[in-house]
C-alpha cells in the first residue's frame, strides 16, 4: 500500500480491511473496509525467467527493485483483492475474518 506522493513510508497509510474468504488458488480474498485518500495497492506480475531453479521461480522470491516503474490501483471501500500468504508479515497466520491492516511493508492479520 502507498500513499499518492510518497515513495515508501507507510507511516502515513490508513488501509484497513478484512479476510473474507480464502481462494481456490490459496490467496486470501481481503476487502477493504476504511482506506485514506490517494492511498492504493501496489500490483506488479512477477518477472521470473524459466531458466531459473524451480525454488528461485517462487513468486515469494520476486521484489520490486528501487527505481521500477510500478502500477499503483487506487482502492475503494467495498473492493476486493486477492493477495498471496506472502504478503502478510509472519507475526500471525492469516485466517478468514482475521482483521488486515499495513506493517513493515506488508498487510497484518489479526485475530477478531
Amino acid at each position: 500500500m502507498l500513499k499518492k506522493g510518497r515513495t515508501s513510508d507507510q507511516r502515513f497509510v490508513t488501509f484497513a480491511g478484512k479476510i473474507i474468504e480464502k481462494a481456490a488458488n490459496g490467496g486470501f480474498r481481503v476487502e477493504v473496509t476504511a482506506i485514506g485518500d490517494g492511498e492504493g495497492l501496489v500490483l506488479s506480475v512477477p518477472l521470473i525467467y524459466e531458466e531459473y531453479t524451480t525454488k528461485m521461480q517462487e513468486e515469494s522470491n520476486f521484489f520490486n527493485a528501487k527505481g521500477d516503474i510500478l502500477r499503483v490501483y487506487e482502492l475503494y471501500v467495498g473492493d476486493v483483492f486477492t493477495v498471496s500468504a506472502e504478503a502478510f508479515t509472519t507475526d500471525k497466520a492469516p485466517a478468514v475474518t482475521d482483521t488486515v491492516a499495513v506493517s513493515a511493508k506488508k498487510l497484518k492479520a489479526t485475530a477478531v
